[in-house]
């Protein structure tokens, strides 16, 4: 299941197992990595918005959807007494202690020419788009920080790894851009 609402309102609240894909300008894009092309998918979406969801997925070829939910069903669920989740979300400067004396492991899910030009001080390096099929690598003995350049891929990575049973996740708002704005250490290849 696929929930299209925007990435703050999901981390706030949503079904477990569901996947959180913003209908933004990059909603094909990663819908077209994540989601399988062979397989019949649901979506969670703004009634308003079905028309226009179901048009850029056929236009990527997924037109395999099961079916859709309007987003009301997040408060049936709730009044239904079903326990929805959330994951947490934080700034750089609020995650800056725990990253750097390692009290958390930090995930980069941008791409290696991104990741390579500058990222958070220990990061590991998993590419979003893979992140389905390779999440399993991650170290979970320690809440995991996700981030990208701003905060989008993470978010949908922070949905990803909560879907897939990773309980502890935190994304980082802002990023890198932020976490280097803010003048913390970085680390760099070849530096």
């Amino acid at each position: 299941i696929v929930d299209t609402r925007e990435n703050e309102m999901f981390a706030l609240n949503h079904i477990g197992g569901t996947f959180n894909i913003p209908f933004t300008n990059s909603f094909t894009n990663w819908s077209g990595w994540l989601l399988d092309y062979a397989e019949p998918f649901y979506l969670i979406v703004d009634e308003g918005q079905i028309e226009e969801v179901m048009q850029a997925l056929v236009s990527i070829g997924l037109d395999n959807v099961g079916g859709f939910f309007d987003t009301e069903v997040l408060a049936q669920w709730a009044h239904e007494g079903k326990a929805l989740q959330s994951y947490e979300i934080s700034t750089p400067d609020k995650l800056a202690e725990k990253v750097l004396s390692s009290a958390v492991t930090i995930v980069d899910v941008r791409g290696k020419s991104e990741f390579d030009e500058g990222r958070v001080p220990g990061a590991h390096h998993f590419l979003l788009g893979r992140l389905p099929q390779t999440f399993q690598a991650i170290p979970t003995d320690k809440p995991i920080v996700l981030t990208c350049e701003t905060g989008g891929r993470s978010a949908i990575a922070a949905s990803i790894l909560q879907a897939k049973g990773v309980r502890d996740v935190i994304n980082m708002m802002g990023g890198y851009r932020d976490w280097a704005g803010a003048k913390l250490p970085v680390e760099k290849n070849g530096a």
